[in-house]
Formats: structure tokens, C-alpha cells, sequence
């Protein structure tokens, strides 16, 4: 009975035995599984890092083109209203021209009645 008890006793061992080097093996895929989703979690932060830069670097961008095209415009706005001024008082001085040619013609118009007269 006693061999019988040792060899239960040794069964009982060799299946803890089992269940230990089972138990390394789960613990051994756990921790391989948490170092991988640990990784994953990295890579997808970089990843995240990096779409968000070059979504930064783009929005820069196009305010950049922005600023620019605006400063084109401004300049470019600028030069017409000064061509605009310039028109301006080219035909007010035009107008005027005109305006002392009519008191003239209306001077040797009266001179011309009078001496008709």
C-alpha cells in the first residue's frame, strides 16, 4: 500500500510538474503577447506622431500659400488703385485743360457777338 501511496504521491508530482511547466508556458505567451501589443501601442503612436506632423506640415503649408498669395494680391490691388490715381489726375488735369479751352472759345464767342454788334 505504501508503494501504491509513493506512487500516487509521484503521479500527483509529475502532473504539478505539468501544470507548473503549463503555467510558464501561459505566463511565457502572456507576457510575449503583452510585449507585443506594447510594441503595437508604440508603432501606432509613432505612426500617430508622424500623421500628425505631416498633417501640421501640410496645414503650414498652406498657410504659408496662403500669406502669400494674400501679400500677392495686396501688392498687386495696391499697383491698380495707384494706376487708378494716376487716371484720376490725368483726367482732372485733362478736365481742366478742357474747362479753360470752353472759357476761351466762350470769350472769343462773346468778343465775336459784340463785334458783330
Amino acid at each position: 500500500e505504501v508503494a501504491a501511496k509513493a506512487k500516487e504521491i509521484q503521479d500527483l508530482l509529475s502532473q504539478i510538474d505539468e501544470e507548473r511547466a503549463e503555467a510558464r508556458r501561459v505566463q511565457e505567451g502572456l507576457e510575449a503577447d503583452v510585449a507585443d501589443l506594447t510594441n503595437q501601442r508604440e508603432y501606432l503612436r509613432m505612426e500617430h506622431e508622424d500623421e500628425r506632423q505631416i498633417l501640421m506640415d501640410f496645414v503650414d503649408s498652406v498657410r504659408r500659400d496662403a500669406a502669400a498669395e494674400k501679400q500677392r494680391l495686396i501688392l498687386h490691388f495696391e499697383g491698380l488703385l495707384e494706376e487708378a490715381h494716376q487716371q484720376i489726375a490725368q483726367l482732372q488735369a485733362q478736365l481742366k485743360c478742357w474747362e479753360e479751352q470752353i472759357r476761351t472759345l466762350e470769350e472769343v464767342k462773346y468778343q465775336l457777338h459784340e463785334e458783330i454788334r
